[in-house]
């Protein structure tokens, strides 16, 4: 279980906010635990229907990426993508309230089921991702759409080696200083060298399209085997599609059973990482410098996932920051040796 609460909305904070709705009688409200601990969220019932509050965490609440955000949604739910509707203020028709030196969004609530690791589902999941892309092609932004992403980002780099220090303060690294330093290097050579393999395999020559950026289960509402709804376009990122692609593929064939992350395997699921792949491209073979472009991907996203928020606080949510990037380099040496091959037959 995690050590870490959910942050949740105060009453009078429920009530202003919601008056700027016009949801009729509310009904029933209910505390909503799902993503980011510091973004309270809740269900919210009324006489006009179920709608989703939301307030933007700190960091993830600059108006202009909300903006960009709330633009791609209202562009998709144009053309038809499964996107929760955005619902807007009662005076000004705003997708975005200001308030309290916050930002709060409501949506439609969809009703659905979680991912279940399903062939069908993680097909789904793939040829809904190729279905975004597809749209996003002709897509025009008003807002910029940033262009850092995992791929040799001088900003990992720097994030694996502030891990160390941040790590150390814990008591439980003492006498396994070298251990660590040792596993930060071993993470470093690893993800410079799939950055390397991926330039040379001809990523950097691809054309840049609007990515979602996080597409993984949790961002997905499913129903018997299907994607209903795509959510949180907070990530969104310019880069070549491979980089949403590889991202994919390497969340969907994720193994971690349990809070215990040594207890985790080194593998990924190779059929479900297969699966995905055939989802967005169910007709042409993948090709090998795809594949491993793919591949080094799926080990840049690892790392810095992984790296990124234990530099700052030496955990990954509420596991100690030694122990868990243990796990990671467990599953970066197998990726390292296997991915391709694993992936070859999609």
């Amino acid at each position: 279980m995690s050590d870490e609460k959910q942050c949740k909305f105060r009453p009078k904070e429920l009530a202003i906010i919601l008056s700027h709705y016009d949801l009729g009688t509310i009904l029933e409200i209910h505390s909503h635990r799902r993503g980011n601990i510091l973004s309270p969220k809740s269900l919210v019932v009324s006489e006009k229907g179920k709608f989703f509050l939301k307030r933007r965490a700190p960091g993830k609440d600059d108006p202009y990426r909300v903006a960009l955000a709330h633009d791609v949604q209202l562009y998709l739910s144009k053309k038809g993508f499964c996107t929760p509707r955005l619902i807007g203020t009662r005076h000004s028709n705003s997708s975005m309230l200001q308030a309290y030196a916050a930002i709060y969004e409501l949506f439609e609530y969809i009703d659905g089921e979680e991912y279940d690791g399903s062939e069908a589902a993680t097909v789904s999941a793939g040829r809904t991702l190729y279905r975004l892309h597809e749209l996003l092609v002709d897509y025009q932004p008003d807002y910029q759409v940033p262009d850092k992403t995992c791929h040799t980002n001088p900003g990992v780099r720097k994030d694996i080696q502030a891990a160390m220090p941040v790590i150390s303060k814990n008591d439980s690294v003492m006498g396994q200083e070298a251990e660590l330093a040792g596993l930060c290097m071993e993470l470093l050579t690893a993800y410079e060298e799939a950055g390397e393999l991926a330039d040379r395999s001809g990523y950097g020559r691809l054309p840049r399209v609007i990515c979602h950026g996080d597409w993984h289960p949790g961002n997905m509402i499913f129903r018997q085997g299907q994607v209903i709804s795509v959510i949180d376009y907070d990530s969104l990122q310019r880069m070549p599609a491979l980089g949403d692609v590889a991202n994919g593929c390497l969340q969907f064939s994720l193994i971690a059973r349990g809070t215990d992350p040594s207890g985790w395997p080194d593998h990924m699921d190779v059929e479900r990482g297969r699966q995905f792949l055939r989802g967005y491209r169910p007709q042409t073979p993948w090709s090998q410098p795809e594949l491993q472009i793919i591949a080094a991907l799926m080990i840049e996203a690892l790392i810095t996932e992984a790296v990124t928020p234990i530099a700052a606080t030496g955990k990954f949510a509420y596991v100690q920051g030694f122990r868990f990037l243990k796990m990671v380099a467990r599953k970066v040496k197998w990726l390292r040796q296997h991915a391709l091959g694993a992936l070859a037959s999609a």
